[in-house]
């Protein structure tokens, strides 16, 4: 339209078309152009068999248009029904929330009618954008409630009448197979059906069938828990597994944790002392719904009948043994003759009067990627080795053909091969029982192995069950005939975490660094975090202060994470300690009194209820453990107080090369426990607690420059590279002072040819801190280097998982921990800059801060946070350097951009030129970034 016509007509038509033009805007502002999308309960989609009475409900946004920018949540209504089509306004029967001002759409708590067992809630979320304009409602989901109260539960804990051990060395025999349970039943008008659901827990672990088929794909369930504390039952849907006429169940129970060998690990901790521990037990109750609203029951108790299995032992540790000749074959369907088997008998709860029956919540484990033999090869006569080319946890299935009855094949695990190609299986060894030291009977060496005892069948295929190993060779001795490409195949075991984060850039190194870190991740991940997934298995705490940052990057960690807080709430220790490990084994090293562990794994109580509250916004973990959190802090005050307020052991920085400052790391340690606590109750709006542990932070952390720091030099400590990163990270040093803290880390760094020497916790706080100070080239530096010791010289050596040391084992270390993985959560935090801001909760602030990197041409990221998918990436030419970010609906952001020019010219001037980095160069390199503020959307900015 031309504004330079004149004349009366000329001044109608502009006005006609400023009508029209207002009139599009109008109509173009009263449409919403996003809704409520990917809902979950309790942080998982369509989740069966829940038990907590109120919720948590979240949803993201899905765009319905391209590059949706500024756009925001502003109401949201909730709408809870019985019936899909009354998730409508004004006809939700369960719960309908109506307009409720607020941008909150994480962790909205159930608010509705109470909701009993077995019910299902129908869902959905209707949102307003900026505008206050309605979006369209969300698609339809649904949640299911589990057995909430144990008057529910009509079924008893069984039993097999088979006889136990008597003493140490019967365990170690072959005498007590895995028992099996069955029951038959009639259902008469299985079209009538609408719903049936089993609910079961077996202990150790258990496998449910159902005429004859599994039910479900869980393995090595349930989830490992302080048994008589916390036990965990899983819910099923078999509504279409059951049949007109006669039906048949069927349970095989496996030891696992709950009746483990009596083998000392390491020569001095016998888990049957510290586990709670009994026989295989199994409590199974079937619900049958009926259109007429009846309901049949079917549960275990007295009349079920029991035998045992071709299991004829079975421990976490030294394996299986499997005689294929004492198979009972179809002992799970409807027409085995059972007419030899006893009757099962009532067990005590191992619950006793006190503990709880909780639904599984957390991920399941799942058979995940099969690994094909990559090589077979033959060291010695008669002696096979399976080459599975990767590091990992889990199972094999091997096949045999045409094998003899009663023959033997026997299969050792090992992570590693000796120059002469035979098997090393000592980095994988249980408990380091090596010399004789796992107790009477114990074998001389706990070995990882197998026995499969053919049957003589022309194809025979055994599978584990109740066991996994962590190795990538297999060792195969008794096999007939030549083994193949194709005989044995290696099964991914690990907790179904769902994968939430990409990474990628110019520099292959940095992605390999990554998968190695992953596979590490995955081994370690059955139930709890583990340390190792053979030797030890255990869930240390201080592994999980190293790297769960790290891993909240990569994987969806909400269930699995609030586990584990409830696992170290369980293993707690009556005077308020937080045990080394949870649960808890017995291990207590430079522990605090009482069972408690050392002062740096117990931060974990605190620190992971934090993180989970920063990525995923989980409050009400917080709340649920506020006592627990406040007893355990109060214990560390209460020893700090016999030793002048100072806690000076530890184990320190493990596994760093450097000597270990513990005094300085277990003071710090202290001081962030306080802190934590401080700022949890601030949270939680206890204000007077929030002051007052914040009062004693402070006095700790004055305690620890007054001790540890020569004001002069700016060295804490022994200078090393942990002891200035531990207090440049957590804000320790005087602002006065920070300069020359951070030379004496950049000269010790230079001083070591770029190369670090900090263990599991000096690194994350060595990586964060100089990107954090706008230094991540040096960083960068440490992490590219492909000789000893880093990460390129395990990838050198042939990693394919994180080893437990820097350097390479052939007898003690694993070659397959997590524990030094924080380098993956630089990945995404730094060189990609994806991070969350200081006062943000589940990144409704996000903060993108990439790291300026001159070897690099591109990185790039993506991260699926609980408020949508946060992207970033750069590239840079020599000349120009651009960044591309993408910014979930209803989020803000905080962007910046490095300036490269000014930073290569920084880096020349004070780090190569003048050798050390003034006060006057941190701030002018701070100062040389653009920063820009922003809503949701793609933008790309650029600088030179």
């Amino acid at each position: 339209v031309s504004t330079q016509s004149t004349g009366t007509s000329g001044m109608q038509l502009t006005q006609s078309v400023a009508i029209v033009a207002l009139f599009f805007v109008c109509v173009i502002a009263q449409t919403c152009n996003f809704k409520a999308a990917n809902l979950k309960c309790e942080g998982t989609t369509q989740p069966q068999g829940i038990d907590e009475p109120q919720p948590l409900l979240s949803w993201e946004f899905e765009a319905l248009q391209p590059n949706i920018k500024n756009e925001s949540q502003t109401q949201y209504r909730i709408l809870v029904a019985s019936e899909p089509q009354l998730a409508t306004p004004n006809k939700a029967d369960f719960w309908d929330s109506g307009p409720v001002p607020s941008k909150e759409s994480w962790g909205i708590p159930y608010s509705g009618k109470a909701l009993s067992s077995g019910q299902i809630a129908y869902w959905r979320v209707i949102v307003w954008d900026a505008h206050g304009v309605q979006c369209d409602p969300s698609d339809i989901n649904f949640w299911e409630m589990g057995l909430l109260n144990q008057k529910d539960w009509m079924g008893y804990w069984i039993q097999s009448t088979a006889p136990t051990p008597k003493s140490d060395c019967d365990y170690y025999t072959n005498n007590y197979p895995a028992p099996l349970f069955r029951k038959t039943f009639s259902i008469e008008y299985a079209a009538n059906i609408v719903k049936a659901r089993a609910y079961i827990s077996g202990l150790g672990y258990y496998e449910l069938y159902l005429n004859g088929k599994r039910v479900g794909d869980h393995v090595l369930d349930p989830g490992w828990t302080t048994y008589n504390v916390t036990t965990l039952y899983s819910t099923y849907d078999v509504t279409t597994m059951l049949s007109e006429g006669q039906n048949s169940v069927g349970v095989i129970l496996g030891n696992g944790w709950y009746n483990p060998l009596p083998m000392t690990l390491f020569g001095a901790f016998n888990l049957r002392d510290f586990f709670s521990i009994g026989v295989p037990k199994v409590i199974m109750q079937l619900n049958i719904e009926y259109k007429n609203g009846s309901t049949q029951y079917l549960y275990t108790d007295s009349t079920w009948k029991s035998s045992s299995s071709e299991f004829l032992f079975n421990n976490l540790y030294l394996g299986e043994v499997q005689d294929a000749r004492k198979k009972q074959d179809g002992w799970n369907t409807n027409n085995f003759n059972d007419s030899t088997w006893s009757h099962a008998i009532e067990s005590v709860s191992p619950l006793g009067n006190t503990g709880r029956f909780r639904a599984q919540s957390a991920p399941p484990i799942k058979i995940h990627q099969v690994f094909k033999t990559v090589s077979i090869t033959q060291p010695t006569s008669g002696v096979f080795i399976a080459d599975l080319g990767q590091n990992f946890a889990g199972w094999i299935r091997i096949t045999v053909e045409n094998g003899c009855a009663g023959c033997s094949i026997k299969l050792r695990y090992g992570e590693i091969l000796y120059p002469d190609g035979t098997l090393n299986g000592l980095t994988s060894v249980a408990g380091q029982i090596k010399w004789n030291n796992g107790g009477v009977c114990a074998p001389s060496i706990a070995w990882q192995t197998d026995t499969f005892i053919l049957r003589g069948d022309p194809q025979e295929v055994f599978q584990n069950k109740f066991t996994w190993h962590g190795f990538r060779y297999v060792e195969i001795t008794g096999f007939p005939g030549q083994p193949t490409l194709d005989t044995v195949v290696g099964l991914q075991l690990h907790s179904s975490l769902i994968p939430i984060g990409s990474f990628s850039s110019s520099n292959p190194l940095l992605e390999n660094t990554l998968d190695i870190i992953r596979y590490s991740v995955l081994s370690n991940v059955m139930s709890i975090q583990s340390d190792c997934p053979h030797r030890e298995r255990f869930g240390y705490g201080g592994d999980v202060v190293a790297s769960d940052e790290m891993i909240f990057y990569n994987y969806d960690m909400f269930t699995f994470y609030q586990k584990r807080v409830n696992d170290f709430a369980d293993a707690a220790r009556p005077n308020g300690g937080i045990t080394e490990c949870a649960p808890f084994n017995g291990i207590m090293s430079e522990g605090l009194g009482g069972g408690s562990g050392p002062i740096g794994w117990g931060l974990v109580f605190p620190q992971l209820q934090w993180a989970a509250y920063k990525y995923t916004g989980n409050k009400r973990l917080l709340q649920s453990q506020y006592e627990n959190t406040k007893k355990w802090t109060d214990f560390l005050i209460s020893v700090a107080a016999q030793h002048n307020n100072t806690i000076d052991w530890g184990l320190g920085d493990w596994d760093g090369i450097a000597i270990r400052s513990l005094a300085l790391t277990s003071n710090t340690f202290y001081y962030l426990n306080l802190k934590l606590f401080s700022q949890i109750a601030l949270v939680l709006g206890n204000a007077a607690d929030a002051s007052h542990y914040a009062s004693l932070a402070n006095i700790v952390e004055q305690q620890i420059n007054d001790r540890f720091l020569d004001k002069n030099t700016g060295t804490y400590s022994n200078g090393t590279q942990c002891d200035q990163s531990f207090s440049l990270y957590h804000d320790l040093v005087p602002a006065d002072l920070q300069s020359k803290a951070l030379n004496v880390l950049i000269n010790d760094i230079k001083n070591r040819d770029n190369h670090l020497d900090a263990g599991i916790f000096g690194i994350k706080y060595m990586f964060m801190v100089l990107s954090r100070l706008g230094l991540g080239e040096i960083t960068y530096k440490m992490v590219s280097q492909t000789s000893y010791p880093s990460y390129g010289y395990m990838l050198e050596s042939g990693a394919t998982t994180l080893w437990e040391s820097w350097d390479f084992s052939d007898n003690i270390a694993s070659h397959n921990h997590p524990m030094y993985g924080a380098v993956g959560e630089w990945f995404y935090k730094c060189l990609a800059g994806i991070d969350f801001a200081d006062d943000a909760i589940a990144f409704d602030h996000i903060m993108i801060r990439p790291d300026f990197i001159s070897d690099l041409s591109w990185v790039s990221a993506q991260y699926d946070s609980v408020r949508g998918t946060i992207a970033s990436s750069w590239t840079w030419d020599s000349k120009q350097f651009c960044l591309n970010v993408t910014i979930p609906i209803n989020t803000q952001a905080t962007v910046i951009v490095p300036s490269p020019s000014y930073y290569k010219s920084f880096f020349f001037k004070s780090v190569d030129i003048k050798g050390h980095i003034g006060k006057e160069d941190l701030e002018a390199l701070q100062r040389s970034s653009s920063t820009y503020s922003v809503g949701s959307g793609e933008y790309t900015f650029c600088n030179s």
